[in-house]
């Protein structure tokens, strides 16, 4: 009688078991993508408005374990006519998928394709994002908690970027863009087919400019690469083939500057700038 009983008590047990394991690989393979899509709009997409101080905007989303593919992100949406501040044809995200059961996913890799941004000055949605961001760096903690929203490394490929001041005239264009931010490590920004105009300073491009800097000490590492630059300072004088960097000076408001370039269109080196 009481083999029975344990043997019958393990068949429960083991029941109970093979029970749990069914609804568990229920919802992993067939519940967790709906649960995660609505947690992705309901739960993180509020978070991350309220680290901006704007609004984001997804399309379709396509989520699976440990990986999402997110179209047509949208943050700053414009209005009557105003384009978005910033506009992405496809987001891919790898993220902690035991993580995200407990409702904190940790965010390993974000992946950005073809954005579109456009800033302008006096802009209210970019004068809001600065001062969320600008808040967040002033005291420990920030925006407090989301964390995990980070990710650990930040690609950018393609697209564009066009930043304005509508009080001077200044233009600044570029693309396609190509930016790699890991934790710790240097942060790299390439700006390809690069043009500035205003009508206050002379019209300048370069093939590519390469912003780098080290994230502990932004200000004082930042350096700017400038590769096959062109400006035109007055009529009948144009500076070509221009190469070389600007960084930070040992003091507040100076500037190093080391270039080279030519005349006309020539590229061989025939004037240099310290």
């Amino acid at each position: 009688y009481i083999r029975f009983m344990n043997s019958r008590r393990l068949r429960i047990v083991g029941a109970v078991c093979a029970a749990l394991v069914l609804l568990t690989l229920t919802f992993v393979f067939v519940l967790y993508a709906p649960i995660a899509r609505w947690a992705l709009r309901s739960k993180v997409v509020p978070k991350l408005e309220a680290r901006l101080g704007t609004t984001v905007e997804l399309g379709e989303i396509d989520i699976g374990r440990g990986h999402a593919v997110l179209a047509d992100v949208v943050v700053g949406p414009g209005k009557d006519g105003q384009p978005p501040l910033v506009q992405v044809r496809r987001v891919e995200v790898d993220f902690g998928f035991w993580s995200s059961l407990t409702g904190s996913p940790t965010v390993e890799r974000v992946v950005v394709e073809d954005p579109v941004i456009v800033l302008e000055r006096g802009d209210a949605r970019l004068d809001a994002i600065m001062a969320k961001l600008e808040s967040r760096g002033a005291g420990k903690g920030g925006g407090g908690g989301g964390s995990s929203l980070r990710p650990r490394v930040l690609e950018v490929k393609g697209g564009s970027l066009k930043a304005s001041d509508p009080a001077t005239g200044s233009v600044f264009e570029a693309g396609p863009l190509l930016a790699s931010i890991a934790n710790g490590e240097p942060v790299s920004l390439r700006l390809e087919k690069a043009a500035f105009g205003s009508k206050l300073l002379p019209p300048a491009s370069a093939d590519a400019l390469v912003v780098s800097m080290e994230p502990a000490e932004p200000r004082k590492s930042a350096r700017l690469q400038v590769e096959g630059g062109r400006v035109t300072p007055w009529k009948g004088m144009r500076l070509t083939g221009i190469a070389g960097a600007l960084a930070p000076g040992d003091e507040d408001g100076q500037v190093n500057i080391d270039l080279a370039g030519s005349y006309g269109g020539s590229t061989e080196q025939l004037w240099n700038a310290r």
